[in-house]
Parts: C-alpha cells; structure tokens; sequence
C-alpha cells in the first residue's frame, strides 16, 4: 500500500511540474490505473508513465486528435511525426496497462500523405511527370468486451497516383480484422516465424544496428505496411531488411 501510494505521488507530481495529461483507465485485469502523457514544446518526444512504467516516443511533432479511451482499458493516440517536405504522417498507438506494464497493443501508421510536383525543372514540371499523389489512411473499430473477445476492425484506403509510373496506380479500400493476442497484449493477424538478420533502428541511440531475429512473432499487415511486435516494441519494416522501432525505455 505504502509503495502504490508513493507511485501515485510520484505521477501527481509528474503531473503537475511537467503539465502532463493524466487519464484514467482499467488494466486488462480490471484494476484501476493511471498514465500520464508529457511533450515539452521542441523536444520532438512524448513521455508517457504509468505507476510502474514508462515509454518514450521520438520524432514526435503533435497530437492529431485528442487522446479517448476505448472500451475503459484502450488509449487511442493519434500523433504526428517529423517528415520530410510535401508529406504528411501521422501514427496511432493504441495503449493498455497488463500486470503494471504498458503495452502497445497496436501501434501503427494511420495516415500517410504527400503531393509531389517538379516546379524547379520547367521542361519536367511541362509534362507533369514529376506529379505524384499518395494517400493511405485507416480507421479502427474496436469490438468485444474483454481480452478473450477482442476483434480490432480496420478499414483502409490506399490511393496513389504518378504521371511518372501509372504501373504503381492504385486505389483501393480494404477491411481487415485483428484478433488479440493475450500473451503479448497486442493486435495482430498473423504471427509469422523468423530466423534472419535484419538492420533495427533504435530511436534510443540513433543508429542502426545488425541483429540476429529468430522466433515466431505477432505481425499486422495493413496494405502496403507491415510490422512484427519483436522484445515488447511494434517495429515497421521497410525495405531490405530493415526494421524501424517506435519507442524506447
């Protein structure tokens, strides 16, 4: 008692100096908790605490949408990240607490955006081939009462256009439908066994490392993004191998 006691201290106190958000959610066990959120102008990070735990989110730019809950023990997170000129992106994490662990049920690209016209080169920008279009969006749906029966309905909408490659044109809408892994507290609708090397991106340290992955693994894949949940951190893969991790400790 003394020691949950301290703990809330602690996040009030959090709370207070940093001018967090706190929101009360249930645990997937039932019991009541707290995570507060914290973003200091400039920073580029989101720290988010719980009574035991905490995360931090780099390259983060701003809040979307404000932060709901979904179904008493989800946070939903919509967040911008820092992107190159003529794009937009913006991601969702969906956040719960398990045995006193934040766990990042679901977190993944929501939006995706970018207008791309050559008005440097006139004889390029006069036939228009440098004129490419991309919007990629999804939005979420969460059914079911408890972890037993969680089902996380995802609608997508990918269109892209280039008067460069009409080959990569597409528009197209799709539904699909995560079930809930209870061991791992997450999303998922695959899991998918792995024995490679791939290039990991830790937001951490900056850099990229070579890592040596083998197991069997939660994996979502939503359209043209894919992501494995590997050591408790959603991370998209890109091309050649390489793995983008969201967060860090």
């Amino acid at each position: 008692m003394i020691k949950n006691s301290f703990a809330v201290s602690i996040l009030l106190l959090f709370s207070t100096i940093c001018n967090a958000q706190i929101f009360k959610i249930k645990a997937l066990d039932g019991t009541n908790q707290q995570v507060g959120f914290y973003h200091e102008l400039g920073d580029h990070k989101l720290v988010i605490r719980s009574l035991k735990d905490s995360i931090i989110i780099d390259d983060f730019m701003d809040l979307r949408k404000d932060i709901f809950i979904l179904k008493e023990r989800f946070l939903a997170i919509y967040y911008g990240i820092l992107i190159g000129s003529d794009q937009s992106r913006e991601r969702l994490l969906l956040l719960c607490i398990n045995n006193g662990k934040l766990c990042q049920a679901l977190h993944v690209v929501s939006l995706s955006t970018y207008d791309i016209v050559d008005v440097y080169n006139k004889k390029v920008d006069s036939l228009k081939l440098f004129d490419e279009h991309e919007n990629y969006e999804i939005k979420v749906n969460l059914i079911g009462e408890d972890k037993e029966h969680y089902k996380l309905n995802i609608k997508i909408h990918d269109q892209s256009k280039s008067k460069r490659d009409h080959i990569a044109d597409h528009d197209y809408n799709k539904l699909e439908v995560l079930s809930f892994d209870a061991n791992h507290s997450v999303f998922y609708n695959a899991h998918k066994e792995i024995s490679k090397y791939f290039t990991v991106y830790d937001p951490k340290t900056q850099k990229n490392t070579k890592q040596f992955l083998m197991g069997t693994f939660p994996t979502i894949e939503l359209g043209v993004f894919n992501y494995y949940f590997i050591h408790n951190d959603w991370h998209e893969e890109g091309e050649d191998d390489n793995l983008l991790k969201y967060t860090y400790k």
